[in-house]
């Protein structure tokens, strides 16, 4: 299986303007100046890795590729957007590495999936994957624990650096 998850820093919309397509623009222009450049970003990332590939949304809100076999998963926080691509459905989240996650994680997260990340320092990790597969099950007939090998955690830090890790 194929699993690739780029990070990329949220761009300015005018420096994208000949990344993302005519129509994407035009849809970015009724949002707020970071919305815009959220959304122009992770399509300039897609475009970028996949060429001219059609994106649309499933019937949940998901955004999926059009004719095209692949599954795409987007997030973006900390200044950054997150794309996951892969050949099986596949979800990505993009969390600040300052963020608690301790009272969240005792009410959402299973003792498994807890368990995911000992260390403090990376608990955003199981989380992460939870969020990002949170709509999937409704999207993509599909479970948490089926596709745990198939999501991808980005982490922004407050200075500014980010990393990310991917399992496949």
């Amino acid at each position: 299986m194929t699993l690739r998850c780029i990070l990329a820093p949220l761009a300015s919309p005018d420096t994208l303007r000949g990344q993302v397509t005519d129509a994407d623009w035009a849809a970015a222009a009724a949002f707020p100046p970071r919305r815009q450049a959220e959304y122009l970003t992770w399509r300039a990332v897609v475009y970028r890795e996949l060429g001219a590939v059609p994106i649309g949304y499933d019937a949940a809100g998901g955004p999926v590729l059009i004719g095209d076999p692949r599954h795409i998963g987007v997030s973006h926080g900390g200044g950054h957007a997150a794309v996951v691509i892969s050949d099986r459905p596949c979800a990505v989240d993009i969390e600040s590495e300052t963020r608690r996650f301790t009272r969240a994680a005792a009410h959402f997260l299973t003792p498994a999936e807890a368990a995911l990340d000992d260390d403090p320092r990376v608990a955003g990790g199981g989380w992460g994957g939870r969020s990002g597969w949170s709509g999937a099950p409704r999207r993509r007939s599909t479970s948490w624990p089926a596709v745990a090998d198939s999501t991808c955690c980005a982490t922004s830090r407050s200075n500014g650096s980010t990393s990310r890790r991917a399992r496949s």
